[in-house]
């Protein structure tokens, strides 16, 4: 079964088939590098060192020939075709007047002199100081009484000796603070408590992956795979010799849509702790500039799968808006579950990336799942299923990790 067939009546009936475009995806800096038809796409563009310059890919335009509101805000139908609106030229800004001189400052008026200072009165004389009076006698002092067997006094050799021994030297200044810092070990110092953690490098772990939306069409809606990555992506897995990724050995392809879910994890032990799910991901998704993007989230669910929640995360990039026909193919179904769901897009710019997501408390229990969900739309007017064809590589997933903050 076909994703799609269009088929144009324009002045004769044409049994060929609009979806072969010529020369779409050949390098172009214009618009009138392309055929007609034909636009150049500069999303993602590539530098050439020959040429010294950045080459976008030539794609097919909509086209609005049968209908003229087919258009999206910001595009006019012109000779059949979408066109973006061209804006009016700014008129110039006028000069600014000058600025007037500055009026001189009046003269300071002299200083009156100074008065004569009076004369200093003399010095009183000084009184005689009057004569000490004679000391008192000091009383006898008592007997000392006798000292025990054990009580002799040390001599004053001793003293030293016992001194060094209980006191630190005159110029000891040691930080306090300094001495508490050494005394620790890293026995003190702890990581997070980690309840459980996959790094994929001995297989997938028992983690599973599958198609949503329960598209029935002879297409390959699911291509997570599990390994290193080849060809396109990232150059390694971020650690180790295994993750997953959607399509380790090529570009990921129009239409499709598939989950990547854990197994059941038990957590319940934990309620009442504060937990968080951890993992590194490297994504590469496609967007077009009037605003369509392909991308992926993260669900939690605490029944085993049989439901799942999104969950909250400032860290998200935007919101997938999944382009489902364009140019006369269609995908099929037409309805996305990831359609206008906040999730990653666009790209991580070539670099693995952390990221850490609280665990609602709802969530704590013996029936804990995550799941990784992906989908695209139609970013080139093909039905082609060969990756080559494409040009973003899609999202890859490791060492996944759930632990107690």
């Amino acid at each position: 079964m076909r994703l799609c067939i269009l088929a144009v009546t324009i002045v004769f009936v044409s049994t060929f088939l609009s979806s072969c475009i010529s020369d779409e995806g050949n390098p172009c800096r214009h618009d009138w590098d392309c055929p007609e038809g034909q636009y150049c796409d500069m999303t993602n563009p590539v530098y050439d060192d020959f040429e010294m310059a950045l080459f976008g890919e030539c794609m097919a335009k909509v086209s609005c020939l049968e209908d003229p509101f087919a258009c999206e805000q910001g595009y006019q139908c012109i000779n059949g075709y979408c066109e973006k609106k061209d804006t009016g030229d700014t008129g110039d800004t006028g000069d600014t007047g000058d600025t007037g001189d500055t009026g001189d400052t009046g003269d300071t008026g002299d200083t009156g002199d100074t008065g004569d200072t009076g004369d200093t009165g003399d010095t009183g004389d000084t009184g005689d100081t009057g004569d000490t009076g004679d000391t008192g006698d000091t009383g006898d002092t008592g007997d000392t009484g006798d000292t025990g067997d054990t009580g002799e006094y040390p001599d004053e050799e001793t003293l030293d000796e016992d001194a060094d021994e209980e006191y630190p030297d005159e110029d000891y200044d040691e930080d306090p603070e300094d001495s508490i810092d050494d005394d620790l070990t890293d026995e003190d110092v702890t990581d997070p408590e980690i309840i459980v953690k996959y790094t994929f490098d001995s297989g997938e772990e028992n983690w599973t992956h599958q198609k949503v939306d329960g598209g029935t069409a002879d297409w390959p809606y699911d291509m997570w795979m599990h390994g290193s990555p080849s060809n396109v992506g990232p150059i390694s897995c971020h650690s180790g010799s295994g993750c997953f990724g959607f399509n380790m050995t090529g570009n990921y392809l129009n239409c499709q849509r598939a989950e990547l879910v854990s197994p059941v994890i038990d957590i319940s032990e934990h309620s009442g702790n504060d937990l968080e799910l951890v993992f590194w991901h490297w994504h590469n998704f496609w967007a077009s500039p009037t605003s369509w993007y392909d991308g992926g989230f993260v669900e939690f669910s605490s029944n085993g799968g049989t439901s799942w929640s999104g969950v909250v995360y400032a860290g998200y990039t935007g919101t997938l808006k999944i382009r489902n026909s364009f140019s006369g193919y269609n995908c099929v179904p037409s309805t996305f579950y990831a359609h206008n769901k906040s999730g990653f897009v666009q790209t991580t710019g070539g670099n693995w990336q952390e990221i850490s997501i609280d665990i609602p408390a709802e969530m704590i229990t013996e029936n804990f799942r995550i799941r990784f969900v992906f989908s695209s739309g139609i970013q080139k007017a093909t039905q082609s299923k060969t990756p080559s064809n494409y040009s973003h590589a899609g999202w890859y997933i490791d060492e996944v990790i759930i632990a107690v903050k």
